[in-house]
């Protein structure tokens, strides 16, 4: 029997990357350093939408990486045309959605046999090993052997829900230890950046989510703040109150800002309630106006207006179009969470920015959307 082999895979490093707007982590160091200890083979994801891994990531990695790479793909000419250029050792055939946090469901192999059946023939004429993402399926199974799929990986999902509910579990995304205010406002606004990075409105959903328990947990109406220690949690002797910034922000400045932002992309009254009340309870504080710098950020960016952004274009070009709009300073910017329009073949992609819910009209090129943002950015 052989011995077990290791594959490390690396795309949430990339999507680390990208969330922060650097060129770190990287996922080269990432793979290069499993490689140095151990690892048989590295495993990324080119995503069509370049969520995590990119094009740059694919060529650097296979030019550098000496052990075996599996590439990750989806059953498209696009695909196929990257994997026959860069030659990885294995290629794995995965479904793809763009509403989805990672692969989920294994490959719809009736349906698209013809196509897949296609892409293995020309994959294995440049002796590439083809893996197939699949369902734990006797027919699955039986089909990849007839189309000469080399191996498999079976979603194991579905049998891990069948688990779940014989036994009666339930998944649960939280922590055995009460959390404070500090970690609801960090996580919130991660969330809040990771949605702007890589328009998941799953992201915010989430963010939305934390929002409402911050409020329900934390929130003291009579103080117009956040106490730091929640209805839930353990009592102290003494339920704190953070106001001033320090090197980290504190936890109210920080809360401040996510509640502008949520009560924009939802036109939540609540959190607008909440931030306009916060609001007021800072006037107080601006003698101290050195420890209040994000509360002033924030307050700054309110004053200014947010420029609400309608990206109109088709799937193939908004992860570009995201990139790029992301790469200018403009702190009161933000994406629409309205449904994107898809734009026939024969359209041109359009761009609208809204403030206070007007709209203005559409702007037709990325250089004038630029400038029309700086513009209301400086006034």
């Amino acid at each position: 029997m052989k011995s077990p082999r290791l594959g490390v895979n690396i795309d949430h490093v990339a999507t680390i990357r990208n969330a922060r707007g650097e060129d770190y982590p990287s996922p080269l160091r990432a793979a290069l350093l499993a490689q140095k200890f151990g690892a048989n083979s590295i495993t990324i994801h080119l995503r069509e939408d370049r969520r995590h891994i990119r094009d740059l990531d694919l060529k650097n990695i296979r030019k550098k990486l000496k052990i075996p790479l599996n590439l990750e793909m989806a059953a498209t000419n696009e695909m196929l045309g990257i994997s026959l250029k860069y030659k990885p050792r294995y290629v794995c055939i995965v479904p793809e959605k763009r509403s989805e946090l990672t692969t989920e469901g294994g490959l719809n192999l009736k349906k698209n046999l013809k196509v897949i059946k296609k892409i293995i023939k020309k994959l294995k004429k440049k002796n590439i090993r083809i893996s197939l993402f699949i369902e734990p399926s006797i027919a699955d199974i039986k089909i990849a052997k007839s189309i000469q799929a080399d191996c498999i990986e079976i979603h194991t999902g579905k049998i891990c829900n069948l688990y779940n509910k014989k036994k009666n579990i339930k998944r649960v995304h939280q922590s055995n230890v009460d959390a404070f205010i500090d970690d609801y406002a960090h996580t919130i606004s991660a969330f809040i950046k990771l949605y702007e990075a890589t328009r998941i409105k799953r992201y915010l959903d989430i963010a939305r989510n934390l929002t409402e328990d911050s409020i329900k947990l934390f929130y003291n109406k009579e103080e117009r703040l956040f106490n730091f220690n929640g209805k839930k949690n353990e009592e102290l002797i003494a339920n704190k109150i953070e106001i001033f910034d320090n090197v980290i922000p504190s936890s109210n400045s920080v809360m401040f800002n996510n509640l502008l932002l949520m009560g924009k992309y939802y036109n939540d009254k609540l959190y607008q309630n909440i931030y306009n009340e916060m609001s007021l309870k800072l006037k107080k504080f601006l003698n101290n106006y050195e420890y209040l710098s994000n509360w002033i950020y924030t307050n700054q960016i309110n004053k200014i207006g947010i420029n609400e952004i309608q990206v109109m274009s088709d799937e193939k070009n908004l992860n570009s179009f995201t990139k790029q709009i992301n790469s200018w300073y403009a702190p009161n910017k933000i994406f629409s969470i309205e449904s994107i329009e898809n734009l026939k073949s024969n359209q041109k992609p359009s761009f609208v920015i809204c403030r206070n819910y007007v709209c203005g009209k559409p702007i037709k090129n990325l250089k004038s959307l630029k400038n029309k943002i700086i513009q209301k950015l400086d006034s």
